[in-house]
């Protein structure tokens, strides 16, 4: 074979493997060492001047295996982290028989709240903190006139907050 078949033979090869690049058939393989042009032999020969782009080598997708696969388990969730410190606000001071409100915050999203006046439970008042902590209730007391400590406890959290309430007589006494 002459110099100029083996030259345009190679210019073919060269051809055919751009386009197939530009079809998105294959990736062109990078030479063995830059620099060098291969021969019909199998060898290389050195062209003088190193490549100015070397080629990307990419590699195949390919699937998942075992090590690989993603775990069935949810990951766990971001654990609560408190804001500040757990806080209780109730209405200051009411009159017997009317309605009080408190409002909880800082409390772990979703526990469960217990609601005590004074040690005492008061009329077993169990709150679920919504997803920001918070929570609220409205209550109606029949207390006797006095001040009373009101105590928000995370069961879960264990958080505490109080808030000081001061009855005055009204509707019963």
């Amino acid at each position: 074979m002459g110099q100029h078949t083996r030259r345009a033979a190679g210019i073919a090869a060269m051809a055919l493997a751009v386009a197939l690049v530009l079809a998105g058939c294959e990736e062109p393989s990078p030479d063995p060492k830059p620099g060098r042009s291969s021969t019909s032999d199998g060898g290389a020969k050195p062209t003088g001047k190193p490549d100015p782009k070397p080629s990307r080598k990419s590699t195949p997708p390919t699937s998942p295996g075992p090590e690989d696969s993603p775990s069935p388990e949810k990951p766990s969730p971001t654990p609560w982290v408190p804001k500040g410190p757990a806080r209780l606000a109730g209405c200051g001071t009411h009159a017997s028989g009317y309605q009080c409100s408190f409002r909880g915050s800082n409390f772990e999203p979703g526990e469960k709240i217990r609601l005590n006046r004074d040690g005492g439970n008061t009329g077993g008042n169990v709150l679920t903190a919504d997803e920001n902590g918070e929570f609220a209730i409205d209550l109606v007391s029949s207390t006797p006139s006095g001040t009373y400590t009101y105590v928000a406890h995370g069961q879960r959290s264990n958080r505490r907050a109080t808030a000081e309430v001061r009855i005055i007589p009204g509707l019963w006494g």
